[in-house]
């Protein structure tokens, strides 16, 4: 039995500036001796990639609380502890990610 791809569905990109985001964040979780921390990120963006693929439209205008990154044309999703934004291009295009509360005051 074989797996068709669905055409319709098309996997999204990474931005060369979010693989570099990406390639310091696993290095500096590395260096400092939290390789599982990379990994449960690298899992939540191959998740974020799935339901990105599935329905481009789904994610939020701006991460929930930050109104002030909203941006036309751009979505955001959270998945685990991340929130991922992206593209609404053809494929969708992943520009970024951060931690859920790194932006938040109290966790300075």
């Amino acid at each position: 039995m074989t797996v068709e791809k669905d055409p319709a569905k098309a996997t999204p990109m990474v931005s060369p500036k979010a693989l570099a985001q990406l390639n310091q964040i696993l290095a500096k979780w590395e260096k400092i001796g939290k390789a599982s921390a990379g990994k449960k990120f690298l899992d939540a963006l191959e998740q974020a990639k799935a339901k990105i693929a599935e329905k481009p439209q789904g994610g939020t205008l701006n991460p929930l609380p930050y109104a002030e990154f909203k941006v036309e044309g751009r979505r955001w999703l959270r998945e685990g502890a991340y929130w991922v934004s992206y593209s609404l291009a053809e494929p969708p295009v992943i520009s970024g990610f951060f931690f859920v509360t790194s932006n938040e005051p109290k966790q300075a």
